[in-house]
């Protein structure tokens, strides 16, 4: 049978989005279904060669989205998603749409129940209004609260939706929808280029870095623990990608002699993930009382995990769904200080997680064909 799977993710880089696009497509495909990738990167862009040799025999990417130079296609990006033809419909049997916008949900549900498809939306985050274009000043914004606000009754009985955790499939299903949970897949191998010596390198990671984002507790914790002489810094590097605001920045020369801090700033894509390949752990810490971390994964686990890098990081979202105590990560108890030190504790070298047999899109071809296409 033939899907369409149309995704806003970009496939000029390795990232979490398009990680999951491909591998549920792969998943489909090795079923003997045939699959086009409609992701959403423009004209201009260029597809990263680490993508070469990752889709399976059966799926076709084509990129469908608007360009990215000048205002108009900004908005266009921004409010309308990909453009779908009419004639793309022909023969498909169904249609599943990725994190889709408010504007291009309702197109694609008009076209498909016109020509009897089945459409399927697969749901990832649920993202704040400040990460939005626009942030809360931005009429698409609010648009796109009220979308997700409204989507489990839009579903209704009778729609479906994939789900990357339990609780976002909680949600989803709250109103009579039919969900199925498809945690991160992943069939990629550990590339196997850690360092072999005494020194455990641990890596933060995240454009939040700096004092108050998003990805910037691990950081203020490592200096609470720094400043108090914790032993669980003990023969650890720790890299830092990011830019980091200049007061963390002078703290950190000064707290030099407790705790071992590479700063590396804002590296390009790929010289970031040589210093990613290279670490024993990344760690992660994330409020789980927010919405989006409540529902979902922080993509750096999964791109991680991708690399073979196994993940320090606290319970939130669908975590438990997905992760392992021991086998691809330490599950830090809380987001604070004493937590972070006995995780670290726990995190010694030497654990070098494959890719589980349960998580491989293999696995998964029966579930996602049946509750596509039945």
């Amino acid at each position: 049978m033939k899907a369409l799977y149309v995704t806003p993710s970009t496939f000029r880089v390795i990232n979490a989005g398009a990680l999951r696009n491909l591998n549920i497509a792969n998943a489909l495909a090795l079923g003997g279904h045939t699959v086009t990738l409609l992701t959403g990167d423009g004209p201009e862009d260029v597809k990263s060669s680490a993508w070469e040799g990752l889709s399976e025999p059966g799926v076709t990417m084509r990129s469908n989205g608007a360009s990215r130079a000048g205002r108009l296609s900004r908005l266009r990006r921004a409010f309308a998603g990909n453009a779908i033809d009419p004639k793309m419909l022909k023969s498909i049997d169904a249609v599943v749409a990725y994190n889709p916008g408010p504007l291009q949900y309702l197109r694609l549900r008009r076209a498909t129940r016109a020509q009897g498809i089945r459409l399927v939306v697969d749901i990832s985050e649920w993202f704040s209004q400040d990460e939005l274009p626009g942030s809360w000043f931005s009429p698409y914004s609010w648009l796109y609260e009220v979308f997700m606000r409204t989507l489990p009754p839009m579903l209704g009985r009778g729609g479906r939706a994939l789900a990357i955790s339990s609780p976002m499939a909680a949600w989803l299903s709250s109103r009579g929808g039919e969900t199925l949970v498809v945690p991160p897949l992943s069939a990629v191998r550990p590339h196997g280029n850690k360092q072999s010596n005494d020194i455990r390198r641990i890596v933060l990671s995240g454009s939040g870095i700096s004092k108050g984002g998003k990805d910037a507790a691990a950081l203020e914790l490592l200096i609470s623990l720094a400043e108090s002489g914790s032993e669980a810094l003990r023969d650890t590097e720790f890299n830092v990608l990011g830019r980091v605001d200049q007061h963390t920045s002078r703290r950190l020369v000064e707290l030099a002699d407790r705790v071992s801090v590479v700063e590396h700033g804002w590296l390009e894509w790929k010289q970031a993930l040589e210093v990613a390949e290279r670490a024993d752990w990344m760690l992660l810490l994330r409020d789980p009382t927010l919405r989006r971390h409540r529902l979902g994964y922080p993509s750096k686990v999964i791109e991680s995990l991708n690399l073979g890098v196994p993940v320090i990081v606290n319970v939130c979202g669908g975590t438990t769904d997905y992760l392992q105590e021991g086998t691809n990560a330490v599950i830090a108890r809380g987001v604070t200080a004493e937590c972070l030190s006995d995780a670290l504790r726990r995190a010694r070298p030497g654990l070098s997680p494959t890719a589980e047999a349960r998580f491989i899109p293999s696995e998964w071809t029966k579930r996602l064909s049946s509750f596509l296409f039945n």
